[in-house]
């Protein structure tokens, strides 16, 4: 639990939050907390909400951003291929018919899904895109990812957690590379923000 703050009330302030934490079932001490809790999680939808804006300007006017954000559809299956390990950087290849559109080359991606989760067979991983442009990235909802030995990446980039996609085995191609597991931690918190769990 985070460090305790003194709020000093008016009277008729603390009138109307007893009545308020008396219909809630709750303390007086409880309801600040609670309302301070709801305001931060307007805050942040707000920001996300702005961030999805500025994303969506600069996708009218990059016609690569457009490319990288492109429609979605049901991956296709194959059981042949192992399965990708959590943490662990793929390239994945959502060229031709598959979504999002990638028309030059296999794009980075990182395994977010749980190891145990999924059965060995399964023809599907679930994967979040990396890219290198900050501006296709809502910061409430994307991690920056720095260079390391372990990553290989060679500059920075952003894991873009509010595009996590199933996608099938066969378009994934493993690497050695691996991202920090606070790093996960943080996509899979903005994965549940953005799916209204958190």
């Amino acid at each position: 639990m985070g460090a305790p703050i003194s709020i000093r009330l008016d009277d008729d302030v603390r009138d109307e939050l007893e009545a308020q934490a008396r219909s809630r079932g709750i303390g007086l001490a409880t309801l600040p907390r609670d309302l301070a809790t709801e305001a931060a999680r307007a805050a942040r939808r707000a920001r996300i909400r702005e961030g999805s804006a500025a994303v969506g300007a600069h996708l009218a006017t990059e016609a690569e951003g457009r490319s990288f954000y492109g429609d979605w559809d049901t991956p296709c299956a194959d059981a042949g291929r192992a399965r990708p390990a959590r943490r662990q950087i793929m390239l994945a290849d959502w060229r031709g018919e598959a979504r999002p559109k990638e028309p030059d080359k296999p794009h980075p991606a990182v395994v977010v899904e749980d190891d145990g989760l999924f059965a060995p067979s399964y023809p599907n991983a679930v994967p979040g895109p990396l890219t290198e442009d900050a501006a296709l990235a809502i910061p409430d909802l994307a991690v920056a990812i720095a260079p390391t030995a372990e990553n290989g990446c060679i500059k920075p980039c952003w894991a873009v957690s509010h595009l996590v996609a199933t996608t099938a085995k066969a378009r994934l191609r493993p690497t050695s590379s691996r991202i920090a597991a606070d790093e996960l931690a943080a996509i899979r918190r903005q994965i549940a923000l953005a799916v209204g769990i958190a």
